[in-house]
């Protein structure tokens, strides 16, 4: 099903047809020249065995993409949080968060790079003491927003 430019919503997981990528809609802005009837920019979802790239996205046409219905394997879960993730670790995870409003999530998949580039200047400056980047990004869970005790000394 070919979905048209103004199906593609912020939050919406979307699966490239060609690519077999999934992704959401990139909200913050964008200075490369695109067609904005015909293409979108989608911050895709990294891949676990090349971690180290940093959260990015691509210009897509929006004829490529489909809805995507999220999969086990596609979700953040409290084993991949304490097997992966392992927060307040030196080796965890840098982009693992959590708010009072959507629980845990993951920043490298979220639909605006700014916290996840936020992240990169901390560590960069020594200011966060995770210095990971354990995975390439997991979608929330429902379950997750319910706990919210992993943070909690």
């Amino acid at each position: 099903m070919v979905m048209k430019r103004g199906d593609i919503i912020p939050g919406l997981v979307v699966k490239n047809t060609k690519t077999e990528k999934i992704g959401v809609l990139f909200t913050g802005h964008v200075y490369q020249g695109f067609h904005p009837e015909s293409e979108v920019p989608i911050i895709y979802q990294g891949e676990d065995d090349n971690s180290q790239t940093t959260p990015y996205f691509e210009i897509t046409p929006s004829d490529d993409l489909e809805k995507y219905e999220l999969q086990q394997k596609d979700l953040l879960t409290w084993e991949h949080i304490r097997e992966v993730c392992r927060p307040r670790t030196e080796g965890g995870c840098r982009y693992i968060m959590m708010s009072n409003s959507s629980g845990f999530f993951c920043a490298k998949v979220l639909d605006n790079t700014n916290v996840a580039e936020r992240i990169d200047k901390e560590i960069e400056d020594g200011k966060k003491k995770e210095k990971g980047n354990n995975c390439g990004g997991r979608y929330n869970s429902e379950a997750l927003k319910k706990e919210r005790s992993l943070f909690s000394d």
